[in-house]
Formats: C-alpha cells, structure tokens, sequence
C-alpha cells in the first residue's frame, strides 16, 4: 500500500518519522478500534507502529499525549514511544506509536504483576520533574462526609479533589 503517512499535516516528529516519510510502501493492517479512534498497524521491514486517528467522539489533547510518552520514557516508563502526532486530511488528530506487541488476550497471575508493576511505576513518577505540565483538575464529590460538612444554615458543603494534587484525600473548602 502507498505510504498513508504522507497525507498527514505533521505537528510534531522524529527522525523515525522522517525515516517512515520516505518509505515509498507501508504494509497496513486495520486493527479492532476502541470506542475513541481508529487504530492501524504500519509495518516495515522488521519494525511496526501504531497510528490512531481521533474521528470518533473523543477528542483528547493528542499533543499532550505526545509530549507525556516522551515525558515518560524520559524517566525510565516503559511507554510505547510516540513518534509523531498531527492532523489527517478531515482535520482530525493522530498520533503514532511504536507497536510495542499485541494486546493482552488471558489474564495471569504474572501478567497482572507484570501490568501492576507499570502502573506503580508511572504512579511513581515526580510529576513535578516531567517535562510536560500535568492538567489539574478538580471532582466535586457530592454528599457528606461529616455532621461539620454542614454550612450555618444546615446547607451540605461539597468537598473537591484535586487529581494532580492528592489522589484519595478531599480538600475541603
């Protein structure tokens, strides 16, 4: 198949892309879409990547998702590398990714371990070190926690919290 990467408006890329750019044939292998993008396998030789197209409803911030995996495997995280992340020819974004293996199929003790020991690592990452600013934002946790939750006039106050900030205590107002 023709090189699909070259109808791309590239933002933001590497030299891999570049690389991938002057390839004159790509092997494309559709894979099972999520409910946000669509996802396609982009071979060469003995490497592959993972391009996904945001045309579906979700609408995330793709060039932060760019900058947070190289943020990431800046610290050691084991993250598919991106690549490059633009816009297609319908003005939607896409990212592409390293293809770091197919996903997992059966559940087992050493591949739950294996998964919890990426997640405690990420977890463990001094966000305030990356080179990439984190979102903050604020849940309003609706209900009581307390008697004193409770205004003058007996009125329920809401308590926040902040995701960058703390993760399981609320602060209250």
């Amino acid at each position: 198949m023709e090189n699909l990467l070259r109808a791309i408006d590239w933002k933001k890329n590497t030299a891999k892309l570049k690389d991938l750019l002057e390839q004159t044939e790509l092997n494309v292998e559709y894979l099972n879409q999520g409910n946000e993008a669509e996802v396609v396998k982009v071979s060469i030789l003995r490497e592959s990547f993972v391009l996904k197209s945001w045309n579906l409803e979700s609408r995330p911030n793709v060039e932060f998702q760019y900058l947070l995996l190289n943020a990431l495997a800046q610290f050691g995280v084991p993250v598919s590398n991106a690549v490059g992340w633009g816009t297609n020819h319908e003005g939607y974004s896409v990212l592409l990714t390293t293809y770091d293996g197919p996903p997992v199929l059966t559940v087992s003790e050493a591949a739950v371990t294996k998964f919890a020991a990426i997640l405690v690592d990420i977890h463990c990452t001094p966000y305030n070190k990356l080179a990439v600013t984190l979102p903050s934002y604020e849940f309003i946790i609706l209900g009581e926690k307390t008697p004193s939750s409770r205004n003058e006039k007996g009125v329920s106050k809401m308590n926040r919290l902040r995701t960058r900030d703390s993760f399981s205590y609320p602060l209250s107002e």
